[in-house]
């Protein structure tokens, strides 16, 4: 349902949509399950306050490293970069993941830190070589 969800807002059929996320927010979902729909919405760039809502359900559920993240590109996405960059280094408290890292580098490149940026980068396509291809993949660039 939700999949089918973000299809009709992306082919611009809001009203259909919204009364779908509304039937899937009204149910006790997992912390994962929200992180999910938190992630699908983040990835397809809809319905982002409804993500970030769901974010912090996650979170208030479970506060792992996933919906952190997660949230961190919600709000990249919606160009709250120094918003965005506290997610990203919550979401790095456990260690250096690769996906983090180069989201926090696309947050730095869109406030002009081309320094950090550019630390954050290297050291992600140290980590997992190709990081760049999968977040442009998803419409994220540097």
């Amino acid at each position: 349902r939700h999949a089918r969800a973000v299809e009709l807002t992306l082919a611009g059929k809001t009203d259909l949509a919204s009364k779908e996320f509304d039937s899937i927010a009204a149910k006790d979902l997992s912390a994962e399950e929200l992180n999910n729909i938190c992630w699908s919405k983040a990835l397809a760039n809809v319905a982002l306050d409804r993500a970030l809502e769901e974010c912090d359900r996650s979170l208030a559920k479970d506060n792992g490293f996933a919906a952190r993240d997660s949230k961190a590109v919600v709000l990249l996405r919606q160009s709250k970069f120094d918003e965005a960059i506290v997610q990203f280094d919550l979401a790095l408290e456990d260690g250096e993941v690769p996906a983090a890292l180069y989201g926090r580098s696309l947050a730095y490149a869109r406030k002009g830190d081309r320094v950090k940026s550019d630390a954050d980068a290297a050291r992600a396509l140290k980590l997992a070589p190709g990081i760049d291809r999968t977040y442009d993949y998803y419409g994220l660039t540097r």
